[in-house]
C-alpha cells in the first residue's frame, strides 16, 4: 500500500483539478498501511475471531 501510493497516486505532479483527489487517495493508502502496522504490533485483542 505505500508502494501504491507513492506510484499509483503522485499528487505532487497532478493537475490542479485532479490534485486533490490524488492527495486523497495517497493519505488513503498511507493510513491503511500504518493501521496494518499498528494491528501487527498490538495483536487482534478481544476482537479475534478464534479464541
Amino acid at each position: 500500500t505505500v508502494a501504491t501510493a507513492f506510484i499509483g497516486h503522485p499528487f505532487w505532479n497532478a493537475a490542479p483539478a485532479a490534485w486533490f483527489g490524488q492527495f486523497a487517495n495517497f493519505w488513503k493508502n498511507i493510513s491503511m498501511a500504518g493501521g496494518m502496522v499498528v494491528l501487527a504490533m498490538a495483536g487482534p485483542g478481544r476482537y479475534a475471531l478464534r479464541p
